[in-house]
């Protein structure tokens, strides 16, 4: 989700990308003065907003992407579907990592949930202290000016298993 600004005065926009309207997000962006906060969700494999590891990722526009093997199992397993990964879905709709850049707030939200899973305290220390490339797109934001992860106790804390 991101919401919108033009010439310091706010709108109240929440807009969401569909396949009908990729190609017209970053005019639209820009023409009402670019993004005021950007709010999504890190991956296992340091996504932000299924901007997937790719080269290049950073310079990326809204698009349809492929989600790899890594995202697509743990989004089926937090999903509790019984472990269907054939029809879980393997493709996404996103802003862009050009556009969660260049935008003047980003927070972020990453955190191990009511699973039990303590699938995201690897990637949460990549996305706060992990140095910037394509591996893992969130390194990308560590420079960036108003970046803020959110996360919770269990999160932060070790994993169960150090290996």
């Amino acid at each position: 989700m991101i919401n919108l600004k033009k010439n310091t005065k706010f709108l109240k926009i929440k807009f969401f990308p569909a396949v009908d309207n990729l190609h017209d997000i970053p005019n639209m962006i820009e023409d009402l003065g670019g993004i005021d906060t950007c709010y999504g969700g890190i991956g296992i494999h340091g996504h932000v907003a299924f901007n997937e590891p790719e080269p290049k990722v950073q310079n990326t526009d809204p698009r349809l992407v492929y989600l790899n093997e890594y995202t697509v199992t743990i989004n089926a397993i937090r999903a509790n579907v019984g472990g269907n990964l054939v029809n879980f879905p393997n493709k996404a709709l996103t802003i862009g990592m050009k556009q969660v850049l260049n935008s003047e707030r980003v927070r972020l939200y990453c955190r191990n949930d009511i699973t039990n899973k303590d699938w995201a305290n690897t990637v949460l220390r990549l996305a706060v202290l992990g140095s910037p490339g394509e591996d893992y797109p969130v390194t990308f934001l560590t420079d960036h000016k108003n970046y803020k992860v959110i996360t919770d106790k269990s999160t932060a804390q070790n994993s169960n298993h150090i290996l």
